[in-house]
């Protein structure tokens, strides 16, 4: 009771409210309540109910009422007409009334269209605001188009927001891309429509049709425009905001000084609460950036700033943010320019109706910025810049999208580059930073990648911009390297263009990068495919080397394979002449192969062929160690077949020539490390590093297999200091040993292997983990215990 006598004195007496009224509605609501049952009125009875109900609000009770009329059977559709109208009606009030945070559910926007188009077919006519009302359903459901189309007819039928709602269809049309000239015309329309009547609405599209006369280069006729509206602004509380328009032509005009002026003495009468101060000091900051005389970056911040403490969640604010970016730019503080456009931009997407900033016009500012930052090499302010603009870009609008993501990935990759640069720098002189570099590199590629993949997958009507950019992500990912992803990239790529003019280079990238992946079975496999599918390509016929190749690697189960398929590739004049470097290589490959198989004498026929025909092959050096290695192993074997011989004149013979190849060997030897020598050690690449490690053992195994000790013995005493720290030391110290003990010198053995001894000690654990050789330190101590109780000395 104290509740409604309170409510009664609120009435009575502070409120003021007309106690009359409130009765009655009290008392309507209570006799629609009290009306008969939905399911037992006619038509006309419910139509009455209805009506009532919306007209005092119940609107969830009008929906369920008429859902109640629509679903009793026996009526046709044009007597469920007039129910469907009141439902439409119920359920636009529902939307409108209360808070969606998402905005109208889509169901509910369509739910109104529906019954509002079949109040229409059933014969009803719609009022003027019925018309608005599906003009805004089709707006909730994303149709723009065919909401202006509905608004302007209810402005046509003289609906009572007409003033308001000229307003909306301009927005509306400025967003769906309207033109100058079109919106120039629209804003006329609303000035005549509005007259004097609407001072508002009359200040907003004066202000509008500056800045759309501005756009089309007439803003000489704005002065006169104004000069018309003036008087009628200087006697209304208006008058503050026609002053601004005002100082605004004189910015547009470039009288920067009297603009300056006229907005300060404005400014200074304003409270600061007021919009209009946020305003005037947006514009403030905009006339001392872009002054024709000095500029004063620093000062607009100022103004801007203040715009942004003052007002943080209006246009205006998200303006200054713009503002500000301007500023840093000018000041070529970059980082900080980046930060206030992030700002604008979060602004923009919170914001319905965002002018003065202009989403286009900043994305090609930003578009720009990212162009020059790339030419002023400071690539991680162009990604920055890019990255805004992408982010403007309605993604339907797929060219458009397509241009700036390129520009973004072209940001990305050399941001990558300048990164990959300062790694170096900072390896090369020992920083422990480079690292985290090289890993922000690596960053950055994958970056470029995933940016191009969204170029990819946009354009996937646009065949020939899909290939290049998926493509250009396959190779952005080897070079990261991220060599699995780019191998699924080129995967993909042949998957889904079977008929592409790349498809077969695709096929031949995945059988690289899987080998090395060391994914020997895997690039096989796709490198026969390759060959298969474009057996008459040149991609098809490299693919047969990359089939030999990973043969080899495979072992030596796959080395008769990998021999086949070399004199495939040599014996098919169709694949390559002699001149193609892909029949080099397979040269090369075949000499290593009948190496392996322990056919020297056809391995050195074919390595001396290769060696003489393609000199500055980068397998020279691998074809010059077996080919030495060939007339080693070849001397051996003729050693080995000269004992077991029986005539004197055939053993004779056969030491001869063992000791002939050995000879030719050693020379071979020689020669290699010759090429080496007065090349620093640390320039050297870790197989040729290899090479000139067994050459040296291999010269020294000639010359001793060749009884020459002394001449052996100082080679392997150069070798063990060479190597010294090294298991290699301590294999040259085992043939040190030997050549003693044939020297008949056991004295100088037995100090050998003490030598040896403490080598074996010396050597740290590093030496033997990095060592391709399996023994251990324990391994080695066992081999010179044993050595030591021989009766070897």
């Amino acid at each position: 009771m104290s509740q409604w006598r309170e409510l009664g004195d609120r009435i009575a007496g502070k409120w003021q409210l007309p106690l009359l009224v409130v009765s009655l509605a009290m008392l309507a609501a209570a006799a629609i309540r009290l009306r008969p049952t939905p399911e037992k009125m006619t038509v006309e009875e419910a139509v009455d109910y209805l009506d009532d109900l919306l007209a005092v609000g119940l609107d969830e009770e009008a929906i369920l009422g008429a859902k109640i009329q629509l679903d009793l059977e026996g009526r046709t559709p044009r007597e469920m007409g007039p129910i469907h109208l009141r439902r439409a009606r119920a359920l636009y009030a529902v939307a409108t009334r209360k808070t969606h945070p998402r905005g109208v559910p889509v169901a509910l926007a369509e739910a109104i269209q529906t019954h509002y188009h079949q109040a229409d077919a059933a014969g009803q006519t719609l009022t003027p605001d019925d018309v608005e009302h599906l003009g805004r359903a089709a707006e909730w459901r994303g149709r723009r188009d065919e909401s202006v189309a509905l608004y302007e007819h209810a402005i046509d039928m003289g609906v009572s927001t007409a003033a308001d709602l000229r307003r909306h269809v301009y927005v509306l049309r400025r967003g769906l891309g309207a033109s100058d000239e079109e919106l120039n015309a629209a804003l006329d329309d609303v000035l005549a429509a509005v007259g004097t009547d609407r001072l508002d609405l009359r200040l907003w599209a004066l202000e509008e049709k500056l800045d759309v006369l501005d756009r089309l280069d007439a803003i000489a006729t704005a002065a006169t425009m104004l000069a018309r509206d003036k008087d009628d602004f200087s006697a209304s509380d208006l008058h503050d905001g026609f002053e601004f328009l005002e100082a605004l032509l004189l910015y547009k005009t470039g009288r920067f000084d009297d603009a300056e002026r006229f907005l300060r003495t404005l400014r200074n009468r304003i409270e600061t609460y007021d919009e209009l101060y946020a305003k005037t000091g947006w514009l403030l900051g905009r006339v001392v950036l872009e002054d024709a005389g000095p500029q004063r970056p620093e000062e607009s911040l100022s103004f801007f700033r203040e715009v942004i403490d003052l007002h943080p969640r209006t246009r205006w604010a998200v303006a200054s943010w713009v503002g500000m970016g301007n500023a840093m730019v000018a000041l070529e503080r970059h980082d900080q320019a980046v930060e206030a456009y992030r700002h604008a931009l979060d602004g923009l997407r919170s914001l319905e109706y965002s002018r003065p900033v202009d989403p286009d016009a900043l994305r090609v500012a930003l578009g720009t910025l990212a162009d020059e930052r790339q030419k002023t090499r400071n690539p991680r302010a162009a990604v920055a810049y890019a990255e805004m603009a992408v982010a403007l870009v309605d993604p339907t609008a797929v060219d458009l999208l397509t241009v700036h993501l390129q520009q973004l990935a072209d940001a990305q990759v050399d941001l990558g580059n300048e990164l990959e640069a300062q790694a170096r720098d900072l390896e090369a002189s020992g920083s422990p930073d480079a690292t985290s570099v090289r890993m922000a590199r690596r960053n950055a590629a994958l970056a470029a990648v995933d940016t191009l993949l969204d170029v990819a997958r946009i354009n996937t009507l646009n065949e020939r911009t899909g290939s290049q950019a998926l493509w250009q992500a396959g190779e952005l990912c080897a070079l990261a390297p991220d060599r699995v992803r780019a191998s699924e990239l080129f995967e993909q790529f042949a998957r889904e263009r079977p008929e592409d003019s790349l498809t077969p280079r695709a096929l031949l990238r995945v059988g690289h990068l899987n080998e090395d992946l060391a994914r020997l079975e895997r690039a096989t496999d796709a490198y026969q495919q390759c060959y298969r599918l474009f057996p008459r390509t040149i991609e098809g016929a490299r693919a047969l080397i990359g089939i030999s190749r990973t043969y080899l690697r495979r072992g030596s189960e796959y080395e008769e394979l990998a021999e086949q398929t070399l004199a495939f590739v040599l014996d098919d004049p169709e694949a390559f002449t002699p001149d193609a470097p892909e029949f080099a290589e397979a040269m090369f490959m075949l000499g290593d192969v009948v190496h392996r198989r322990g056919d020297y004498e056809m391995a050195i026929t074919v390595l001396e062929e290769s060696i003489e025909r393609y000199p500055d092959h980068p397998s020279i050096p691998q074809a010059r160690l077996l080919r030495a290695d060939s007339y080693r192993q070849s001397g051996l074997a003729l050693k080995r077949e000269a004992s077991e011989a029986r005539h004197a004149g055939e053993i004779r013979r056969m030491r001869d020539e063992a000791r002939d190849r050995l000879d030719h060997g050693r020379a071979l030897y020689r020669e290699l490390l010759t090429k080496y020598e007065g090349r620093d050690p640390a320039e050297l690449s870790r197989l040729e590093r290899m090479y000139q490690r067994h050459a040296y053992m291999y010269e020294a195994d000639c010359l001793f297999e060749n009884q020459r000790y002394k001449e052996a013995l100082k080679l392997y005493e150069e070798a063990a200091a060479t190597y010294r720290g090294t298991p290699t030391a301590l294999a040259a110290h085992v043939q040190v040993i030997n050549c003693h003990v044939f020297l008949e010198a056991p004295q100088e053995a037995q100090a050998a292997l003490a030598r040896a001894r403490i080598l074996v000690d010396a050597i740290p654990d590093e030496g033997f983990e990095a060592s391709i050789s399996p023994e251990t330190r324990d391994d080695w101590h066992r081999y010179f215990d044993w050595l030591e109780e021989s009766d070897l000395f």
